[in-house]
């Protein structure tokens, strides 16, 4: 009995982060690839600056990686990019510095396995980067243009 009541309070707490994460989001963006610097804010006074998404894919052993190059500032104190592996969601948080500007090169975004040889179809990824300040959060999509592995 008390592993029943155990699940039903995991399954509970796990369906109101999700709630939380997804429908409590105080500003959404998106933004192409292409687009020059763009800087997001909203009311509270919380920005976020990209000034480089760059995007390349990787070819290894039957391993189709895509890849993410991003740069920018925040007046938030958390920045963090969306990854989603072979299918398992995560964001890994980008580190700050002291003037509240991020870098980051070859942040893998998804990967693929390929039984064989590679398509050659051209696909889009895109990606969820989010400025964080207390409870004030920025939310911008970025996807990628046509790529190809």
């Amino acid at each position: 009995m008390k592993t029943w009541f155990f699940l039903v309070g995991f399954m509970m707490l796990c369906i109101s982060c999700i709630n939380k994460d997804e429908n409590n989001v105080p500003s959404d963006f998106t933004r192409s690839a292409n687009d020059s610097t763009r800087t997001y804010s909203d009311l509270n006074g919380t920005s976020l600056t990209l000034t480089n998404t760059t995007w390349f894919t990787t070819n290894v052993n039957g391993f189709g990686t895509v890849y993410l190059v991003s740069s920018g500032s925040t007046t938030a104190d958390k920045v963090t990019v969306r990854n989603y592996g072979d299918g398992v969601i995560s964001d890994e948080e980008l580190t700050l510095d002291t003037n509240k500007k991020f870098s980051k090169d070859t942040l893998a975004i998804s990967f693929t396995h390929f039984s064989g040889v590679a398509p050659g179809d051209s696909f889009e990824r895109s990606t969820v980067v989010k400025a964080c300040k207390g409870s004030d959060t920025i939310v911008v999509t970025i996807t990628s243009g046509l790529l190809k592995y």
